[in-house]
């Protein structure tokens, strides 16, 4: 089984994703932001750790065992970014998976990020010719009404890769995953407890907050990059990692 750190976990998306395939364990999680960090304990039974850049939690990092690194980078911790490439190179882990969103700064991020892995000897899955379109995927396209396109940075050391062909997400793109298909679905509108979801991180997701707890865990489930990220984490465990 391989050990997984969450940066910048949120209420734990890339957790769930990657816990749920069985081929991996988190091993230590963190986030800046208290009230994210108290979703996350709600949704997976312990507290994540705070501020990666304090040198409380930076210790705890460099004493952690793992071999992959997951971070969902948004246009709230762009900074973030450059701190987890610091300890992607300190610590050299087999892989790193980067979640963002489309826009010129990310457009920007992943340039920077082919960039560092050319020089650190990581492989970029389906980036090899600066190609956006290889490596971005619709949440609809999941079996989750609704439309939220991510990029996803999928970054291997190459003497960790079983194969020498290239890698593409393309394979997932209409991955027909069908736990999160809704069985009744109007598709000229939301599902009721979708109602007022906002997707911008308006107030870091202080709409929560008053959700009932019957709904607070299908809003998680249903309605975040899950679905996509774990087709992920299953080929980078079965298929892409030695």
């Amino acid at each position: 089984m391989y050990k997984f750190i969450d940066l910048c976990c949120g209420f734990g998306s890339f957790t769930k994703a990657f816990e749920r395939t069985g081929l991996y364990e988190c091993v230590l999680a963190a986030d800046i932001d208290e009230n994210m960090r108290r979703h996350y304990s709600f949704l997976n039974q312990r507290m994540p750790l705070g501020d990666i850049t304090s040198e409380e939690v930076r210790s705890q990092i460099k004493e952690t065992s793992y071999d992959v690194i997951v971070a969902g980078i948004n246009n709230l911790n762009e900074f973030i970014f450059f701190e987890i490439l610091e300890i992607i190179e300190r610590d050299q882990p087999k892989a790193f998976v980067f979640e963002m969103g489309l826009s010129t700064i990310y457009y920007s991020m992943c340039n920077t990020l082919d960039s560092f892995c050319k020089k650190h000897q990581y492989h970029f899955i389906g980036f090899e010719n600066k190609d956006f379109d290889n490596i971005t995927l619709n949440l609809e396209n999941f079996g989750v009404p609704n439309f939220c396109e991510r990029m996803y940075c999928v970054c291997i050391k190459k003497e960790c890769m079983r194969t020498d062909d290239k890698l593409f997400l393309q394979l997932q793109k209409k991955h027909d995953y069908e736990c999160y298909k809704y069985k009744d679905f109007d598709p000229d509108g939301y599902p009721e407890h979708l109602m007022g979801v906002d997707w911008g991180f308006n107030e870091n997701f202080h709409f929560l907050l008053n959700t009932p707890i019957k709904n607070k865990k299908t809003i998680i489930e249903e309605s975040t990059p899950i679905p996509m990220t774990a087709p992920i984490a299953l080929d980078l465990g079965l298929n892409w990692l030695k």
